[in-house]
């Protein structure tokens, strides 16, 4: 069954900032947009990686069973396994974005919670794109 669409608004309100206050809110939004791209592209690189590893194949070749299944559960786990190695993890993704929080032009612009909040989407889109097949748009919405 179809969902309805209930009516929603939008309300903009102008920001009054000063013309300083303003140029360092885009200063730190064009920091937070580097940020983000810099993870998509390493989450890339490394869901790239992950396919052409060894480890990926194997498990592909592994049966996959009903789920909670002994044989189910040994090919989650060797995917889960194929993931570590090639460092396709959250936890190693945050640990790739730790860099932009010392020695970067955005050192003084964006926390280190900012930092992960935006590498943070990167990995589910790449993980997504894992799962599609050949000839659909990867990273869209």
């Amino acid at each position: 069954m179809a969902r309805g669409r209930s009516a929603s608004f939008t309300c903009e309100v102008p920001l009054k900032a000063t013309p300083a206050d303003e140029r360092e809110l885009l200063i730190r939004l064009e920091c937070a947009r580097m940020v983000y791209n810099a993870c998509l592209g390493a989450s890339l690189r490394r869901l790239k990686q992950l396919h052409e590893s060894r480890a990926l194949q194997d498990a592909k070749g592994l049966p996959k069973g009903i789920r909670g299944s002994e044989a189910a559960k040994k090919r989650t786990e060797a995917f889960r396994k194929a993931n570590e190695l090639e460092g396709f993890r959250e936890y190693d993704l945050h640990a790739y974005a730790k860099q932009f929080g010392q020695g970067w032009v955005g050192v003084n612009r964006l926390d280190s919670l900012t930092i992960q909040k935006d590498c943070h989407p990167g990995l589910p889109r790449c993980a997504r794109l894992s799962f599609q097949c050949e000839g659909q748009t990867p990273l869209q919405g």
